[in-house]
């Protein structure tokens, strides 16, 4: 770093994180709407990669291809209360209504840890598949509960 081979853009700021090995090669994402957990999902990691992304879009090759022996790379997660306790707290603390909290556990000491507030949520694909439920369902009460909030107030 002293001989400025760093290049940290125009703003000249440098971000480290320490990187933390995932307790059963997975990162976990907790929705919540309106304050109310809607569901949590396991994100199994792909070797040699580093997509923590749990959209459709997202998907790499090789993986839930018949081929490859890797399964979907989702599946349902029944998260402690505690943590569901911490995410709603994060997400209130954004003023978020409506947001998905990524955290994983250090393999290392067992913690959970928080690195993402997602406010604009890319729920999972294939809900009724992975989380047995449509979830749209949810979020649309969410629109029309603020709806008539609004029109009430007014």
């Amino acid at each position: 770093m002293a001989a400025g081979q760093l290049d940290f853009g125009i703003d000249h700021v440098g971000l480290l994180e320490e990187h933390l090995a995932a307790e059963g090669e997975a990162i976990l994402r907790i929705e919540l709407v309106g304050g109310r957990f809607l569901y949590a999902i396991r994100l199994l990691l792909s070797p040699r990669s580093f997509n923590l992304c749990p959209a459709d879009y997202c998907e790499l090759p090789g993986i839930a291809d018949g081929v490859s022996g890797r399964s979907l790379p989702i599946e349902a997660y029944d998260p402690p209360p505690a943590i569901v306790d911490e995410a709603r707290r994060l997400v209130a603390a954004a003023g978020m209504d409506v947001g998905g909290v990524e955290n994983v556990v250090n393999a290392r000491d067992g913690y959970h840890y928080f690195y993402d507030l997602n406010a604009l949520s890319n729920f999972v694909a294939d809900a009724p598949t992975v989380i047995r439920f449509s979830l749209y369902v949810d979020l649309v009460d969410l629109i029309l509960e603020r709806a008539i909030d609004a029109v009430s107030a007014a």
